[in-house]
């Protein structure tokens, strides 16, 4: 009873399973993947009660892109966690287009992506946003995955001897 109170609608969404001919079976196991979803964004985020729906959603839509919801919630953990002063919908914004990047590229992890992509912002000191795109228009040029890091390493050292973020990119 406790986990199935605060689901609304989702609950909702599953009876309408259940008529259109879903099963019990099914709406019973929706409904456990819910709350068990919404246990764990409670039990490993400290956000406002008014958070819980939009990363509840932001996890639901990475792990369509990436198919992995545990990895698509330490992801969405960990960028509210180190945005904890930006948006409900900015940090939204952010993971998306990270999955997207993740799901695009073979090799690219989303949780990695989401971790480099904050620190390559605070290294050349630009947005959330522009970070992932410069990481997508690396990764387009066949930058390797598995060196995301060496991104913000390299780069904030080129960025404090004088280069441009353009100029960083296109080197």
């Amino acid at each position: 009873e406790e986990g199935v109170k605060g689901l609304g609608k989702e609950l909702g969404s599953l009876v309408g399973g259940l008529a259109a001919g879903g099963g019990i079976a099914g709406a019973i196991s929706g409904a456990l993947d819910a709350s068990d979803l919404e246990t764990k964004i409670k039990i490993s985020m400290e956000v406002p009660e008014e958070s819980i729906g939009t990363i509840r959603k932001a996890v639901g839509n990475i792990t369509a892109y990436i198919g992995d919801q545990e990895a698509a919630l330490e992801g969405v953990r960990r960028q509210w966690a180190l945005n904890k002063n930006a948006s409900d919908e900015a940090n939204q914004s952010i993971v998306e287009y990270a999955g997207v990047i993740a799901k695009s590229f073979a090799g690219v992890d989303f949780t990695e992506l989401i971790q480099e992509g904050n620190e390559i912002a605070a290294a050349l000191k630009i947005s959330n946003e522009d970070a992932l795109a410069l990481t997508n228009s690396l990764l387009k040029m066949g930058f390797p995955p598995e060196q995301l890091d060496t991104i913000s390493e390299y780069g904030q050292q080129m960025k404090d001897i004088g280069f441009t973020t353009a100029e960083i990119q296109s080197i």
